[in-house]
């Protein structure tokens, strides 16, 4: 299913690219011939009934070839993430794939891996072109994808993307970018920057094949080089990725008005939204919503404050309610929750998570916000512990925890504190003992957090509490930035 939305450019458009790499690039029919040639070399797979494949692969042509040509086999996929640490040992332990599709054995324990070389992809591709003669049906409500979500608390979920799901969320996405940026088929290039472990990352992808663009994949260092170039650009990317971009510009370089940022995860800062603006590209575009429910709302550049996020898209019901789930007055601050044809039906193996986040058909995303008579949602914050940093969520509560684990630690509390840009950044207030070391709790982070930015660190002689004995981060925050 997943292969015949994307690959639907290919029969008008077979000379068309649909992809370059670092290696390579591949037009359409090429695609099309090696996603049914390596459909072909994996068909027996199907005889093992697998009910979620794991992909793992660094090189992201091959990466979309398998997933393609599992879903042209009706093989839900998940993509794993690229390093090979943590961070893919927990994506494991909660995805539980029964076979894992990778380019190389790793130092982790799977259940059933499959390499699938270098020499093996050579093979493949190079061989006589061929067609699955099996009719293999995939029906409206069958899983197809499986993908990761941090949740509403920071810890990873796992979530089932049917074929409905998907075909609603493509076809969401390909009206959002035509009618905002007004171009067709390869006159445009796309470059995802988020991750396809996620749903937003690997939808992208799929609209961006459906719509007959050209997807430029690049690694994050090569951004910048490539967002200087003046060709029709499409790009989704998080305000903190965003922030590494702009470092990247060639110096003197005149803003781009061919390039078109769609940024991803609520607020914009104006400290950085003007330094996009004469920096990269005039036209900014600040998305807000969350993996269970897509894009909720678009605010086209024009933002009245810091913490406006713009109006619902026209498929998405957005509300503003209280404890009661009462919707509360324009100007009230409550609790934003979202439903539509965009929103998930829950987690997978978390009845608890999914009573608490889902209900009577709303998603609650743990978002504070206002509404505005005209439909301007403002967001304030959020009712618990979570952060973004980097484009990941984190529980402040539970990084407390960590941190309290740590040998010389007494007490801890992390906190965030605005950056230049106005983006969220980790600091961490400490009572420790005499023979602590700051190098022995950034280890200690890392060990569990990789992806954690350094936080900067305060040593306290106590930790201020609110009266229920958690953290006054507030507190905190205002006495960093009042010293």
């Amino acid at each position: 299913m997943l292969e015949r939305l994307a690959l639907a450019q290919s029969a008008g458009s077979p000379a068309s690219i649909a992809m370059t790499w670092l290696e390579g690039e591949a037009t359409f029919g090429r695609l099309a011939e090696d996603v049914n040639r390596t459909a072909a070399a994996l068909l027996q797979l199907r005889d093992l009934a697998p009910k979620v494949i794991g992909v793992h692969f660094t090189n992201p042509y091959r990466h979309w070839l398998v997933v393609l040509a599992l879903s042209k086999l009706g093989i839900a996929s998940a993509s794993l993430p690229d390093q090979v640490n943590v961070t893919l040992e927990k994506a494991l332990n909660v995805l539980s794939p029964d076979i894992v599709l990778l380019e190389k054995n790793i130092d982790l324990p799977i259940a059933q891996p499959l390499v699938l070389d270098e020499i093996w992809f050579e093979h493949i591709t190079a061989s006589p072109a061929v067609s699955i003669v099996r009719d293999i049906a995939v029906l409206p409500d069958d899983v197809v994808r499986v993908a990761l979500v941090s949740g509403t608390n920071g810890a990873l979920k796992k979530i089932n993307l049917t074929a409905r799901h998907i075909e609603i969320s493509v076809y969401h996405l390909v009206f959002q970018d035509l009618s905002t940026y007004g171009y067709r088929n390869n006159e445009l290039r796309v470059v995802p920057t988020l991750g396809p472990t996620t749903p937003t990352g690997f939808l992208i992808v799929i609209s961006a094949l459906a719509s007959g663009a050209r997807l430029q994949m690049l690694q994050q260092r090569e951004l910048g080089i490539a967002f200087s170039q003046k060709v029709p650009t499409v790009a989704i990317s998080s305000p903190i990725h965003i922030s590494a971009i702009l470092d990247q510009i060639p110096p003197g370089m005149e803003p781009l008005t061919s390039l078109y940022l769609t940024v991803a995860g609520g607020k914009l800062p104006n400290e950085l939204r003007e330094r996009i603006r004469t920096t990269l590209t005039p036209n900014i575009q600040v998305v807000y919503g969350a993996e269970e429910c897509g894009i909720a709302t678009v605010e086209n550049g024009l933002a009245i404050s810091d913490d406006a996020v713009g109006k619902a898209l026209s498929w998405v019901n957005l509300q503003v309610v209280d404890d009661a789930d009462d919707v509360v007055p324009f100007g009230t601050i409550g609790q934003v929750r979202i439903s539509g044809t965009g929103v998930v039906s829950g987690y997978v193996d978390d009845a608890e998570g999914t009573s608490k986040q889902f209900r009577n058909g709303w998603f609650y995303p743990g978002d504070k916000g206002s509404l505005t008579q005209d439909g301007v949602l403002h967001l304030h914050g959020r009712h618990d512990d979570l952060v973004n940093f980097g484009g990941e969520k984190f529980d402040l509560h539970a990084l407390d925890a960590h941190a309290l684990k740590c040998s010389g630690i007494t007490d801890a509390a992390m906190f965030t504190v605005p950056d230049e840009l106005g983006l969220p950044s980790p600091w961490i207030a400490l009572v420790s003992q005499q023979n602590f070391r700051l190098e022995d709790l950034s280890d200690w982070m890392r060990q569990s957090y990789p992806s954690l930015p350094q936080a900067a660190a305060v040593f306290v002689m106590g930790i201020p509490r609110l009266s229920g004995g958690q953290p006054d981060r507030a507190a905190l925050a205002q006495a960093v930035q009042a010293s």
